[in-house]
């Protein structure tokens, strides 16, 4: 079987849609312990550009080169296993209520070909995406070296039932992909960052730096902030950004997290022989 087209391209369009975020000021400290120490409140990286660097882009004074932090993100990624899990979650500010909730997981190891596993599920769905615009409520994808199988779970409707469908996607259409796993959009933004601070913390005996920055508004976002959570060498552990959808004044709290780098394995679904038997006939 091969699940439509329309589900699918759904469910992408729909996940992109939540993108760098923020809300109000410089956002409230990641669980901040009580032995972090603040390198900067509130610095410009104005003049800072002669500063020693903390990170790769990165001074006490603040961002003065957010490409050299995206550089050294994805630089100690690439060639090591990661695991990525994200969270995404709207509420409605007037009720309190969750509009909407996704997360997803994905595991990555590039070090001998290509290796990964894609693992998304709607928590909340929407209200507005009903009928022909309703997302999958799951999607699994693995993929080895070039071939890459998908497994998509819908709501078989009034009946409760889940319908479980195959494909064979190109890789242009999954996110099963070192670029979306890697996030740097957000890492980014921080070259148009406003009000800035960088702050040495430490977390599980760890030193880490936290940025968090305001970041401009556009014509569909505002109240958007950034936080990163930095090692020494440039390696973003976590990511929360917020944002207003000034469309529906609900705000978007999005959440990443980078853990078990050079630790991931990547082990082949128990649903793979399925998947291969239901689209022997196709070609990706």
């Amino acid at each position: 079987m091969t699940a439509t087209r329309s589900l699918a391209v759904a469910f992408f369009v729909v996940a992109a849609t939540v993108t760098v975020a923020g809300c109000g000021a410089v956002p409230t400290p990641m669980s901040e312990p009580a032995n972090a120490t603040t390198a900067s409140a509130a610095a410009s990286p104005t003049g800072a550009q002669t500063a020693e660097r903390v990170v790769p882009g990165v001074t006490a004074d603040g961002v003065v080169d957010a490409t050299a932090l995206v550089q050294a993100h994805v630089r100690a990624l690439t060639e090591r296993s990661f695991t990525v899990t994200r969270r995404v979650r709207g509420v409605d500010t007037a009720t309190n209520e969750t509009t909407r909730e996704l997360t997803a997981t994905w595991r990555i190891d590039a070090r001998d070909g290509f290796r990964g596993t894609y693992e998304s599920r709607w928590v909340t769905v929407p209200q507005s995406l009903v009928g022909d615009r309703r997302p999958p409520e799951a999607v699994s994808t693995y993929r080895a070296d070039e071939t890459v199988s998908r497994r998509i779970v819908t709501d078989a409707g009034d009946a409760g039932d889940e319908n479980v469908t195959f494909d064979r996607p190109p890789l242009t259409d999954t996110v099963l992909r070192l670029t979306p796993a890697l996030h740097r959009a957000p890492v980014a933004a921080l070259g148009d960052a406003e009000e800035v601070s960088v702050q040495s913390v430490t977390r599980d005996g760890t030193q880490r730096y936290r940025i968090a920055a305001r970041l401009p508004e556009n014509r569909i976002r505002s109240n958007r902030t950034v936080e990163l959570l930095v090692t020494p060498e440039g390696r973003v552990t976590d990511i929360r950004h917020r944002f207003v959808r000034d469309a529906t004044g609900s705000v978007v709290t999005r959440t990443i997290r980078f853990r078990a780098v050079g630790e991931t394995r990547v082990e082949r679904p128990a649903w793979y022989e399925t998947a291969q038997n239901a689209t022997s006939g196709e070609t990706a």
